[in-house]
């Protein structure tokens, strides 16, 4: 049996121009970003330096409109997607080529006015936290999500939340502990979930709770840092045939169930 190809790209970088948005004629919104990524490496002198890389993104839906209508020139963003060639035959003659990049997630990074010079009707980054604190609880359903960050951030602030069980968030999110896990896609099982939670507001404490000290005892870059360094420890030791080094001792808390270390960081 062959094996399955992978064709997966994880990138963050700026945006050079603004969001490109059209309307097909079937109804379907598309959108267009151009994003810059620069990659390290050392140049003739030996000193090292960046080098840029300018990737074309195609967001379609909804999320192509959120782009067009939040997304500035310069704003930084976050892309999980996959490649796609295409070839045409160009009018002075000749075929031409190129590859995209289709996404299946945009996060919008940094400040909500970082990029554009205006907030754009955005809360600025540094109200956050007091916002999320406000809040009875905090629902993240995405439909696909590779990071769960924003359950983190609100977990850091002491929030019960309910969230979809996909991606990133079937990671930082313990069902019945420190929040709710609902599947993707069926509002009626969110709807009797956020109901639960806010009619017992007890148990939406003991959620803000846990989630909390899950964030601090986990998620801080030098245990994260920790973890990655023994990661890859134990793999260099398994490929040298050497014991393996014991590695700290939450890592075995963080293994799935095939024995793979889950590291996942929150920038605070």
């Amino acid at each position: 049996m062959a094996a399955t190809n992978i064709n997966r790209v994880v990138l963050t970088g700026n945006l050079t121009t603004d969001p490109e948005l059209r309307n097909l004629p079937s109804g379907m919104s598309v959108c267009k970003l151009r994003v810059a990524c620069n990659t390290r490496r050392k140049g003739a002198s030996g000193e090292w330096e960046d080098k840029p890389n300018y990737f074309d993104v195609t967001v379609w839906g909804a999320q192509g409109e959120n782009c067009a209508r939040y997304l500035s020139k310069g704003r930084p963003v976050a892309i999980d997607g996959r490649l796609e060639w295409r070839e045409w035959e160009a009018k002075e003659g000749g075929k031409r080529q190129a590859i995209d990049i289709i996404a299946d997630s945009v996060q919008f990074l940094g400040g909500r006015d970082e990029g554009s010079g205006s907030s754009n009707g955005f809360t600025p980054r540094s109200d956050v936290p007091a916002l999320l604190r406000s809040a009875d609880a905090v629902v993240c359903v995405p439909w696909y999500e590779p990071f769960g960050i924003v359950p983190l951030e609100a977990m850091a602030c002491g929030r019960a939340v309910v969230a979809s069980a996909v991606g990133g968030i079937q990671d930082t999110v313990v069902d019945q502990v420190t929040g709710l896990l609902v599947p993707p896609r069926r509002p009626d099982v969110l709807a009797a979930a956020l109901r639960g939670v806010l009619a017992a507001p007890t148990q939406g404490l003991a959620f803000g709770i846990a989630g909390r000290d899950r964030v601090l005892a986990r998620y801080g870059w030098d245990r994260i840092a920790e973890c990655t360094v023994a990661v890859y420890e134990e793999v260099l030791a398994e490929r040298a045939g050497r014991p393996v080094p014991s590695g700290p001792d939450e890592l075995s808390d963080d293994r799935d169930d095939h024995g793979s270390a889950q590291v996942v960081g929150v920038a605070r």
